[in-house]
């Protein structure tokens, strides 16, 4: 019983919208809104699977497990059809902590038959990692996307001598 009602107070509701507007020379009901053009971020995507592979690598106590770190980005940016950004992902994680480890590795001084630099070549690799990261969160990771409205919306008509409550319809 209570369907029916819900079901008949719907077509009285769109029957009430759509005669007023059609009866009533002059008055046009509003246009249904048009489609807008938003750009979204998913770095939170690359991140929840960053985080999946540490966590990984630390449940299986093994760090060659960091390796899949190189194309956690990729693998995101593929899901969003991105395969640029995908392409460029994989090359920044993996290039710019060697690009990193060789300019930590220009502070490397002999020092008789050992080499000061592994502090140097560390940090080298940190950074470079990092701004990997970064461009890859803050830059790749943005896509623009396409809203449509919903095909049912609220509608209201009012005029001097009448008002309308109702539903707009997009077919």
């Amino acid at each position: 019983m209570e369907r029916a009602g819900l079901a008949g107070g719907v077509v009285i509701a769109v029957v009430l919208a759509v005669s007023p507007a059609l009866a009533q020379p002059g008055v046009t009901p509003p246009s249904p809104p048009a489609a807008q053009t938003v750009t979204v971020g998913y770095a939170w995507q690359i991140a929840l699977a960053d985080l999946g592979v540490g966590a990984a690598a630390l449940a299986v106590q093994r760090s060659d497990v960091l390796v899949a770190l190189a194309f956690t980005g990729s693998a995101v940016h593929l899901g969003h059809g991105r395969p640029g950004a995908a392409l460029g992902s994989a090359l920044m994680r993996a290039g710019a902590p060697v690009i990193g480890v060789a300019i930590g590795a220009l502070k490397c001084e002999p020092n008789g038959d050992d080499y000061d630099c592994f502090p140097y070549v560390l940090a080298g690799f940190g950074a470079g990692a990092i701004a990997a990261l970064a461009v890859d969160y803050l830059v790749l990771a943005r896509e623009t996307i396409t809203v449509h409205p919903a095909p049912v919306q609220p509608a209201v008509v009012v005029t001097p001598s009448s008002g309308t409550v109702g539903l707009r319809l997009a077919f």
